[in-house]
């Protein structure tokens, strides 16, 4: 077994992080961690544009409740304004680059038939987290009205805790990955959806959550940042190390980015409120985010 370590992990809020994975260390990887009984976890969506980071705000949410804020899901180009997949808080329900009535109104990759389409993450009314994909707009609609929060990602990492990539996982009867050959078009895996790059090491954005007592717990918020490019099959081992539960891999690329509120910077040496990455430009623009949002 590959040796693994995390070093410089702080309590909550930020921090900057050196990952040790087989030999390998990768630094200056910024986790933002928080428990769901002190902020939310609150995606934020646009209606057929896209702004900063600086600028996107949760859904229904006061942006100065906003404590952090990472990328989301995969965009449609860099001229495109639509944002692949679902997201919903709020009774706001937004599918790819809009804001749309009703869930019969969502088309493309959120909602694809063949069971390959986005993954999504999903916390439910009930406390309970998962990774889920919407076979259609029928399973959907029966569906997301369940939920608190669903919020698209790229591809799946771990479920029950462990590595998709390595234990054969199911959802809804489909497996979910095969490590061994991740253009398997027989999982729900699809490497596709980052135009085959998912098997190479880059700079990835990841959310995960813990489980206490079957329910969502706490919230990590993960950018590998530009000198730590990683592998996805080290990614799924780096949210396990954490203590998730579930996790997925969101956009990535020069497309990550983190962004931290003053007061929630654990003071690290070197760096201020606002853009804490490495990676990532003020100007680049977003159609979704993930936030950590103060109770």
């Amino acid at each position: 077994m590959a040796h693994r370590e995390i070093a410089l992990l702080n309590s909550s809020n930020l921090s900057s992080i050196a990952y040790e994975y087989n030999g390998d260390t990768m630094e200056n990887i910024k986790v933002f961690r928080f428990k769901l009984s002190t902020a939310k976890l609150v995606p934020a969506a646009l209606d057929r544009t896209r702004t900063t980071m600086s600028q996107i705000n949760p859904i229904g949410e006061s942006p100065t409740k906003v404590m952090a804020k990472t990328n989301a899901a995969t965009m449609e180009g860099n001229s495109g304004t639509g944002f692949y997949g679902i997201f919903y808080a709020n009774k706001q329900l937004f599918c790819s680059g809009k804001k749309i009535s009703s869930p019969y109104e969502a088309s493309g990759s959120a909602v694809q038939a063949d069971g390959r389409g986005i993954p999504h993450l999903i916390i439910k009314n009930d406390g309970t987290v998962k990774l889920r994909w919407f076979d259609g707009t029928s399973d959907l609609a029966r569906s997301y009205e369940a939920c608190e929060v669903i919020i698209a990602g790229a591809h799946p990492l771990l479920v029950d805790g462990d590595s998709v990539f390595e234990v054969s996982k199911l959802s809804e009867g489909k497996r979910i990955a095969n490590g061994s050959n991740l253009n398997d078009t027989s999982c729900r895996f699809n490497n596709s959806i980052t135009e085959g790059s998912a098997g190479s090491p880059h700079a990835r954005t990841m959310l995960g959550v813990s489980v206490r007592s079957g329910k969502a717990y706490e919230v990590f918020m993960v950018v590998t940042d530009g000198m730590a490019p990683m592998h996805i099959f080290t990614a799924a081992h780096l949210m396990q190390d954490l203590g998730c539960n579930v996790a997925i891999n969101l956009d990535g690329g020069s497309a990550s980015q983190m962004r931290v509120a003053s007061g929630y910077t654990n003071n690290i040496k070197g760096i201020s409120p606002g853009r804490v990455t490495i990676i990532g430009s003020d100007s680049k623009t977003y159609g979704s985010a993930v936030c950590a949002v103060k109770r």
